[in-house]
């Protein structure tokens, strides 16, 4: 049986889930639009191609729309539970995502979140809204580094950043002329 270290959050799942039901009523109300639209066409003054290609470009582009947004919410995690073997998290729906730490393509640090990138599209986004972010990101970069997984930063390798671009008090630091002063 594996031991697990368990971080959640609800307030992440109250904003994911209120995100997802956005979106919901941004399609629904887009999509009565478009059939009234319809309508107008086939009974009213607007030609009925015209309406029909409105309705259509509507759906579809608002459709994937949703289908994208709903795919990124699915990915944010409100509850992570770590162990030796595997990550689990669970998103704003409580859908369990278990990914294998052998299975782990790559980590990515972003600006907001870690995201834990697995096999066949598996994504876990643990958001900077975690109280614990700090002690949850180490904690998966321990695990991560157990099982020699990548580390991205903001999508690169972590040995091809600069860190003196992403940090530039560090040159500054460096070349202070009063390194090694004795001053109390």
């Amino acid at each position: 049986m594996a031991w697990y270290d368990v971080y959640d959050n609800v307030e992440v799942q109250r904003i994911t889930r209120n995100q997802a039901a956005s979106t919901t009523a941004i399609v629904a109300a887009l999509m009565a639009v478009s059939i009234a639209a319809l309508a107008l066409g086939i009974h009213g003054p607007v030609p009925a191609w015209t309406a029909l290609a409105a309705a259509a470009l509507t759906w579809g582009s608002f459709g994937y729309w949703s289908i994208r947004r709903r795919a990124r919410l699915r990915r944010i995690v409100w509850c992570v539970k770590l162990s030796e073997d595997e990550v689990v998290g669970y998103d704003y729906s409580r859908r369990r995502i278990t990914i294998a730490w052998r299975d782990v393509e790559r980590l990515d640090v972003g600006d907001g979140s870690l995201t834990i990138m697995g096999p066949h599209a598996e994504y876990l986004e643990i958001t900077h809204l975690f109280p614990e972010f700090p002690q949850v990101s180490h904690r998966v970069m321990f695990y991560a580094g157990r099982h020699d997984a990548a580390v991205y930063v903001d999508g690169r390798p972590w040995q091809q950043i600069d860190v003196y671009r992403l940090f530039p008090f560090i040159l500054e630091d460096a070349s202070s002329t009063q390194r090694g002063s004795t001053a109390v």
